[in-house]
Order: C-alpha cells, then sequence, then structure tokens
C-alpha cells in the first residue's frame, strides 16, 4: 500500500504552490487511512506519478557513507564521502569520473562564480569550540581531474552550506554557529556575532 502510494506522490518542484499543498494533504490523508479505518482518499487528478530508483549504489558500507550532495552546471553529481575524506563526481548516467580529495567533507554547493565549494572538517573531532580546523574549499567543477583550493579557514566543525544573491556564503558550524563568509573569502564578523551559536549538547538546549 505505502508503496503505490510513493509512486502517487508529486515530484515536482516547479508546480504551483496550490497544486503542492494539494498533493501534500492527499497523501497525508491516505497515510491516514492507511494507518487507521477508513476509506482511503480519493486520487487528486493534479498530483502527478511519481517513482523513487537507485541511482548510485554505495561504493562499500559504511565507508562509503553519503554526507552530502550537489550539481554542478553540467548536471554532474558531487557527492561527499565523509569518512573516505572525498569528493566524487558521477556523469549522468552514474558513471564515476573524477575523485576530489577534500578532508572529512560535508556540504557541497555551486557557487555564482560557477565553481564548486566543499566544505571540510565535518568531524566529532572539531565539535570542541577551540578547535579551528574546517576550511572551505573550491574547485573548477569542468575540469577532468579538479584540483581542491582553500578558500576560507577558521572554521570548526562546518556541515551546512548556502549562498544568497550576492554571492554570500552561510555556513552552519556546529561547534561556532552561523557564519557569514563573504565573496572575497572575509568572514562577516559583526552578522555572524547576531546569528545563531552553537549547539550546546551538555544542557540540550540550542
Amino acid at each position: 500500500m505505502l508503496r503505490r502510494l510513493a509512486h502517487r506522490a508529486s515530484s515536482s518542484v516547479t508546480a504551483p504552490m496550490r497544486t503542492g499543498l494539494s498533493c501534500t494533504a492527499a497523501v497525508a490523508l491516505v497515510l491516514a487511512g492507511a494507518a487507521g479505518a477508513g476509506p482511503a482518499a480519493a486520487q487528486d487528478p493534479d498530483c502527478a506519478p511519481a517513482a523513487a530508483t537507485m541511482a548510485i549504489a554505495t561504493p562499500a558500507p559504511v565507508l562509503g557513507w553519503s554526507e552530502n550532495v550537489g550539481y554542478d552546471a553540467q548536471g554532474n553529481l558531487w557527492v561527499t564521502r565523509v569518512l573516505r575524506n572525498e569528493v566524487q563526481r558521477y556523469d549522468k548516467t552514474g558513471r564515476l569520473t573524477a575523485t576530489v580529495t577534500v578532508p572529512s567533507p560535508g556540504a557541497v554547493r555551486l557557487g555564482r562564480d560557477g565553481l564548486l565549494y566543499v566544505l571540510s572538517g565535518d568531524s566529532l573531532v572539531n565539535i570542541v569550540p577551540l578547535l579551528h580546523n574546517g576550511a572551505v574549499y573550491r574547485l573548477r567543477p569542468s575540469d577532468s581531474a579538479p584540483k581542491p583550493e582553500v578558500f576560507a579557514t577558521g572554521l570548526g566543525m562546518p556541515n551546512g552550506l548556502g549562498f544568497d544573491s550576492a554571492g554570500n556564503l552561510y555556513i552552519a558550524d556546529s561547534s561556532a554557529g552561523v557564519t557569514r563568509i563573504r565573496p572575497d573569502a572575509s568572514v562577516d564578523k559583526e552578522w555572524t556575532s547576531k546569528a545563531p551559536k552553537r549547539f550546546d549538547f551538555l544542557s540540550g538546549g540550542a
């Protein structure tokens, strides 16, 4: 039953908001019907069929952990293998075309300049606030053998990464909070000082 429902859920990210909400509501109602008594809700005509298939198999249990993924401008898939200290590039057929060494890579995102940015230091060793081994690497994704270069340093345990329209980097640092880095690699200290701080593991608060 759940398998059939997964095929009916909408996968379009460009559909109108009304369609997304109606599809979500329809799936929620059907799941509720599957869990309890009562007939399942009728299929919403706006919901397009969807299917999930395995694109790339994990190369090795545990060691092949996929920490994060991202796409470049050519449509290649980049996967960070945090325990293997490498970032892998796969083409549209799922073929491995490049492997780049980056220590404990976290998020990988395409920048406005066409370069690929990768966080480094996503390791529990760096959860200690006093350690600053985290960094941001960048590389040219179109190169046959991309060579990473250090873009910014001084981070703790960086994991999440995003860009705004001006090209600023926003980094979720598990040991220091949210950090904003300008396109010239300098840290926006004023903005960062007002951003949410690190997660307090001892008290369980944020």
